[in-house]
């Protein structure tokens, strides 16, 4: 037999319907465990009816505030000690990766002086190639073509910025006061 709806009646906290408190009065009249359920029930709603309600001893805001305050305060200690391990193992573990790569390096540091070196002078002959074009440039090209040039990238930064600016007042709109 399934007694799911008729215990559901049973602890209801709403009304039952007629059809309901019907069924449920047919039920009970055939079904012992559901009897002691509703005995059982009413014996407890009856004492929770009957028992005052005890008012907390003075000052248990003030003990409970403080004990979630304390409770807070131990949470964030664990976090900052967790993000602290964490950390502390995030350095470690690069502590040990750097410290390899530097033995590797202090067992011969010559290929590190001679990689250097190959690094520096192959800036350097970027940096004199580009000196040459731009020198071989400039001495072919002559002057007032350069003040052509200024006086164009100038006036494209002026109507630049002049757009912007339209562009903003378009845009954004106006208070009203």
């Amino acid at each position: 037999m399934n007694h799911m709806p008729y215990k559901d009646w049973l602890l209801a906290e709403e009304p039952l319907s007629a059809e309901q408190s019907g069924d449920l009065q047919d039920h009970l009249r055939t079904c012992e465990p559901c009897r002691q359920i509703e005995s059982a029930w009413t014996d407890v709603n009856a004492l929770i009816q009957k028992t005052p309600a005890v008012d907390p001893l003075p000052g248990f805001a003030m003990r409970w505030q403080t004990r979630l305050v304390a409770h807070r305060l131990k949470k964030q200690r664990q976090l900052a000690w967790i993000i602290v391990g964490l950390c502390s193992g995030i350095a470690v573990t690069l502590a040990a990766l750097f410290g390899t790569q530097l033995l590797e390096i202090l067992q011969s540091p010559g290929h590190l002086i001679l990689v250097w070196i190959s690094r520096v002078s192959g800036i350097l002959s970027i940096y004199w190639g580009i000196q040459n074009m731009v020198s071989t440039i400039a001495a072919q090209v002559p002057s007032i073509s350069w003040l052509v040039v200024i006086f164009g990238i100038g006036f494209v930064s002026f109507l630049s910025v002049l757009w912007l600016a339209a562009y903003r007042q378009l845009t954004f709109m106006r208070r009203v006061v």
